[in-house]
């Protein structure tokens, strides 16, 4: 598993009971299963699709609806079909179109009259994933998707196709919401949550978990600030804490000891998926599993106690270790770290560090901020290793 702490980004998008209709609607023309291309970048299935003789990147996310951006639909010139607020992951709430993507053919597979939301993509993540869209679960459940994120492919099955349930390791029951995305009851220290299975998540699991069911957990790191992005912006500041559960009930299946971050969403996503090949049947509602052989060591986190974000073209600490004699604050413009200036970037420049500056070979951080017009140097040790 990789790091739980730093870069995450949620893309998740709920929607209320009127909108159900447009999210029924649609089919798919799939006579034999068709495999195709992905790009799994930073924790994130990326494909290419066609919409209207043009090409685009849309991310494959079953923890939204179909959305396509204002510009494709200005291209497309598309009607709207109603207005309606839309909460994000982070329940922020926006009023947005809805309408029907008439044909959108996804490397040879064509999808026609599929509902969707129109939503702009502001936030600098999603600028730097270059992405254009989402392929939702509405649109995925006219199919079986079969991942297999270490080979990069997806492929998708006719619906009516039965499931060959003896090739898989395990399968987990999933309920589905009116928009189809697939749910997951989940259960450790005694609390109950329904977890979104969310591919458009970056990390392990998150659930909402009071604070007084943490009290007793050894092995606790806590941080103060945001720590995820989702389509209208990032998370209001708020204590986090990460930890790793001697047991967690998925469905149908215990799993142990795995990292857990605490939120306001209930979430498992990516982190937890890559280890394995998945397939989502939607018409029986079950995950199927097959883990994948020779895993690297699992380790719950080993981070340097802090997160940032770009914004204005500045990289901004928006994320911090719990800790009086933390030195880094909330705020802090980052000048370097090492010989890695971050100082007077372009939009180019910045998405070149958000998607190759890597931190995770380094045991040692040398920072340097700005704050307040004065500047500090920092050494900075990285966190042991937890291991299971």
């Amino acid at each position: 598993m990789k790091n739980i702490l730093l870069s995450f980004l949620v893309f998740a998008l709920f929607t209320s009971c009127k909108s159900t209709q447009i999210f029924d609607e649609g089919s798919i023309s799939l006579p034999e299963k068709q495999t195709i291309q992905i790009n799994y970048l930073k924790n994130l299935p990326l494909v290419n699709v066609s919409l209207g003789n043009k090409e685009y990147v849309f991310l494959i996310d079953t923890g939204a609806p179909t959305v396509i951006s204002t510009e494709i639909y200005n291209q497309l010139n598309l009607k709207p079909e109603f207005t309606q607020n839309v909460n994000d992951a982070n329940n922020n709430k926006a009023k947005q179109i809805f309408t029907t993507i008439p044909e959108m053919n996804v490397q040879g597979v064509n999808f026609y009259n599929i509902g969707c939301i129109v939503l702009d993509l502001k936030e600098q993540e999603f600028k730097c994933y270059g992405v254009d869209g989402i392929i939702g679960a509405n649109q995925m459940a006219k199919a079986h998707w079969f991942f297999d994120y270490n080979n990069q492919t997806v492929t998708l099955l006719p619906i009516e196709s039965k499931i060959d349930s003896t090739s898989y390791d395990f399968n987990l029951k999933i309920n589905l919401k009116s928009q189809k995305t697939p749910l997951l009851n989940g259960k450790t220290l005694g609390i109950n949550r329904v977890l979104t299975f969310d591919t458009g998540y970056t990390g392990n699991i998150k659930m909402n978990i009071p604070g007084e069911s943490l009290s007793a957990l050894q092995e606790i790191k806590k941080y103060y600030g945001n720590e995820s992005v989702s389509a209208y912006g990032a998370s209001n500041h708020q204590t986090i804490t990460v930890f790793k559960s001697d047991s967690i009930n998925l469905a149908n299946k215990t799993f142990y000891n795995e990292g857990i971050i605490t939120g306001n969403s209930n979430l498992i996503g990516n982190s937890f998926f890559e280890n394995y090949q998945f397939l989502i049947d939607w018409k029986n509602q079950k995950v199927y599993f097959k883990e994948i052989a020779n895993q690297p060591e699992k380790i719950i986190f080993r981070a340097y106690g802090f997160g940032y974000r770009f914004l204005e073209n500045k990289t901004i600490i928006t994320l911090v270790e719990k800790n009086d004699k933390f030195p880094l604050k909330i705020g802090d413009e980052i000048i370097s770290i090492n010989n890695t200036s971050f100082k007077n970037l372009n939009e180019n420049e910045v998405c070149e560090k958000y998607l190759n500056f890597n931190l995770k070979d380094l045991d040692t951080l040398k920072v340097k901020v700005k704050r307040e017009n004065e500047y500090y140097i920092y050494i900075l040790n990285k966190d042991k290793k937890i291991k299971i």
